[in-house]
Formats: C-alpha cells, sequence, structure tokens
C-alpha cells in the first residue's frame, strides 16, 4: 500500500536493507545462577562475543498485546482452576472417551472428532516454546534509541536483511484496532 513505516523510508510490503537491533552497552549487577553471587555483566558485550542473539519468548514483550497466550499464573489459589478452564477446554472429554488416565497419552487419539480440539492445545503449547528477535529497519529512531540503547548510551548492531539467516523474517503488521486480527493462511497471515 505505500505507507512508510514510522521513522524509516522503507515502505510496508518492501524489505529493508538493514535489519537493526539496539542494546544497551551498560553493565549490570546480577545473581550468577550457578554460584548465587553477585557479579557485574554486561550482557550485549556477552552475546556479542559468542554471536548470539537473545529471542525472548511472547509472554515478555514489552507491549501487553504482542504476546497474550490465555491463562497465566497470579499466585492465587485460583490459578489451576483457570489454567485447566483456559488451557485444557476439551481435553477431561477426549481422556473420558478414550479410557485414557494420562495426558501423555493424547498422542495415541486419531478421532477425527478429537483433533481440533488436540490441535488447539498443540498450538498453544507451540506458542510457549516459541522465542522472537525484534528488529527495527530503521537504525536513526529517536524513540528506539532512547528506550532500548540506554538514552543513546549504547549501539545499534546493523545486519544485512539479505543474509540466508533472515530469510523468514516477517515485518509486523501494526493496526489501529488489535481486536480485529487478519485471516491466517497456511500458518501466515493473509497479507503475507
Amino acid at each position: 500500500d505505500g505507507r512508510s513505516e514510522p521513522g524509516g523510508d522503507a515502505t510496508v510490503n518492501e524489505r529493508p536493507k538493514l535489519f537493526c537491533k539496539y542494546r544497551t552497552w551498560k553493565a549490570a549487577v546480577e545473581r550468577d545462577r550457578k554460584t548465587g553471587e553477585y557479579v557485574e555483566r554486561n550482557r550485549t558485550k556477552e552475546l556479542l562475543l559468542k554471536a548470539e542473539f537473545f529471542c525472548q519468548p511472547p509472554r515478555f514483550f514489552d507491549d501487553p498485546h504482542d504476546g497474550l497466550q490465555g491463562a497465566r499464573p497470579t499466585g492465587g489459589p485460583r490459578d489451576i482452576d483457570r489454567f485447566i478452564l483456559n488451557n485444557l477446554r476439551g481435553v477431561p472429554e477426549i481422556m473420558r472417551k478414550h479410557g485414557l488416565s494420562s495426558l501423555t497419552q493424547l498422542g495415541s487419539v486419531k478421532d477425527a472428532e478429537d483433533v481440533p480440539v488436540l490441535a488447539r492445545l498443540a498450538r498453544k503449547n507451540s506458542r510457549r516454546k516459541t522465542r522472537v528477535l525484534s528488529l527495527s529497519a530503521d537504525h536513526a529512531n529517536e524513540l528506539m534509541w532512547s528506550f532500548y540503547a540506554d538514552n543513546h548510551r549504547g549501539i545499534c548492531l546493523c545486519f544485512d536483511s539479505e543474509h540466508p539467516f533472515f530469510a523468514n523474517a516477517r515485518s509486523v503488521d501494526y493496526v489501529d484496532d488489535p481486536t480485529t486480527i487478519p485471516v491466517c493462511k497456511d500458518g501466515h497471515l493473509a497479507s503475507d
């Protein structure tokens, strides 16, 4: 449609030349998982030295609309009820119908009538294992420098978007109404 992305000159349907990752360069004091000691660490430097990316699960996204996945633990006594009602809807009925005594036996169910319920459960499980690498098409966005790069004291790593590593990269489609979701085709949004 020819719209420009905020802060960039690439149109929505064009692939940008660069993918950019804003990071802080500041060291932070945190507890070491192995020793329990407090140590100073520069996570960005560690990732660069190991040539790694940090890909976070959707539940840790900044925007609350980005990673909604259903019931989440609150620490309250009703957590297990919410989990069962939200995530296992239809599963107890399938287990009774097939005489199953464990969730691990669900893989043996082949009844076409039960497949949609099990497919929904598999999708929810898959989303929990999903990790996302968020990148920008704009290396000069003031807001990104401020928020993700420690008020302009951090760094912006830029990568060639044509590199094979990024072959399956998808752009984010921002919508005015987050309750309107485009229809999916073969696992991709209809706009793909």
